[in-house]
């Protein structure tokens, strides 16, 4: 048995990214070239997450998820986040296009909650009664789209550790925002 339903001996969930509206998709392009405000698209989010939601559960999916329809791209998503990462032009033709995004110095030590994204799933957490299902990308796929000078990681595997320390902080602070059980 699940802690999902009463009676589910396989609990169901969805895999990947919702399928993003088309006006979010323009939504999202219009922040970037000032034609939408940040506060307007994070409206607009609330109501896509909303609606992911309220169509998982129509589905009788037993483990919901935000849909990842905050975010561009999952690298970005995060990368863009992590303490230490720069960004030379947060300008993008197409909101799914990927930001130049590099580090310079080694990557500070991770604080409590890193990247933020606890906020992102007590959202979620407060519009559904099903349980949640929540993803990060790992360290070595964000490691591959992050350009790093070489004297601060002469080696590739010390920045794929030091992203694995931040996500390691995330994570914790995604499980004290999660429910108790």
């Amino acid at each position: 048995m699940s802690d999902c339903a009463p009676n589910t001996l396989l609990p169901t969930s969805v895999i990947g990214s919702w399928s993003v509206p088309d006006w979010l998709e323009r939504a999202k392009t219009g922040v970037h070239h000032g034609a939408v405000s940040r506060t307007q698209l994070t409206d607009m989010h609330d109501m896509a997450v909303k609606a992911a939601l309220k169509d998982q559960e129509i589905a009788g999916i037993d483990i919901v998820s935000d849909g990842e329809l905050r975010r561009d791209n999952d690298v970005d998503y995060l990368l863009a986040r992590v303490p230490g990462v720069r960004c030379e032009d947060p300008i993008k033709a197409f909101y799914f296009d990927y930001l130049d995004l590099h580090v310079t110095e080694r990557l500070p030590a991770p604080g409590a909650a890193p990247l933020g994204l606890a906020e992102d799933l007590r959202f979620t957490l407060a519009h559904t009664d099903r349980p949640v299902r929540f993803s990060m990308t790992g360290p070595f796929s964000l490691s591959r789209r992050l350009r790093a000078d070489s004297r601060a990681y002469p080696d590739r595997a010390e920045l794929v550790l030091d992203l694995a320390r931040v996500l390691n902080a995330e994570a914790r602070a995604l499980a004290a925002a999660g429910p108790r059980r």
